[in-house]
């Protein structure tokens, strides 16, 4: 029983640091765009990676939720059968 309050406890620290990497990598990203030219091949190149940056946590949410759902339908019917 310890191994996977273990497990699950260093899974939330593991997801707390991530969500903190991703707002710290957009927040770095839009203080950029006051340093930079309006409509600029640089304003461009920063655009296109704060495009990447978003879907990059888009998709780590979307997953994440789908991978939550799955496991609570798991649970429903493991439980369901008893």
């Amino acid at each position: 029983m310890d191994e996977k309050v273990c497990r699950i406890k260093c899974c939330l620290w593991l997801q707390i640091f991530i969500i903190i990497l991703y707002m710290v990598q957009f927040f770095s990203t839009e203080l950029c765009f006051d340093k930079v030219v309006p409509f600029s091949s640089e304003f461009f190149s920063l655009i296109s990676y704060a495009n990447a940056v978003l879907v990059e946590v888009f998709m780590y949410c979307w997953f994440g939720n789908e991978l939550e759902l799955k496991v609570k339908k798991k649970f429903r019917k493991l439980f369901s059968q008893e």
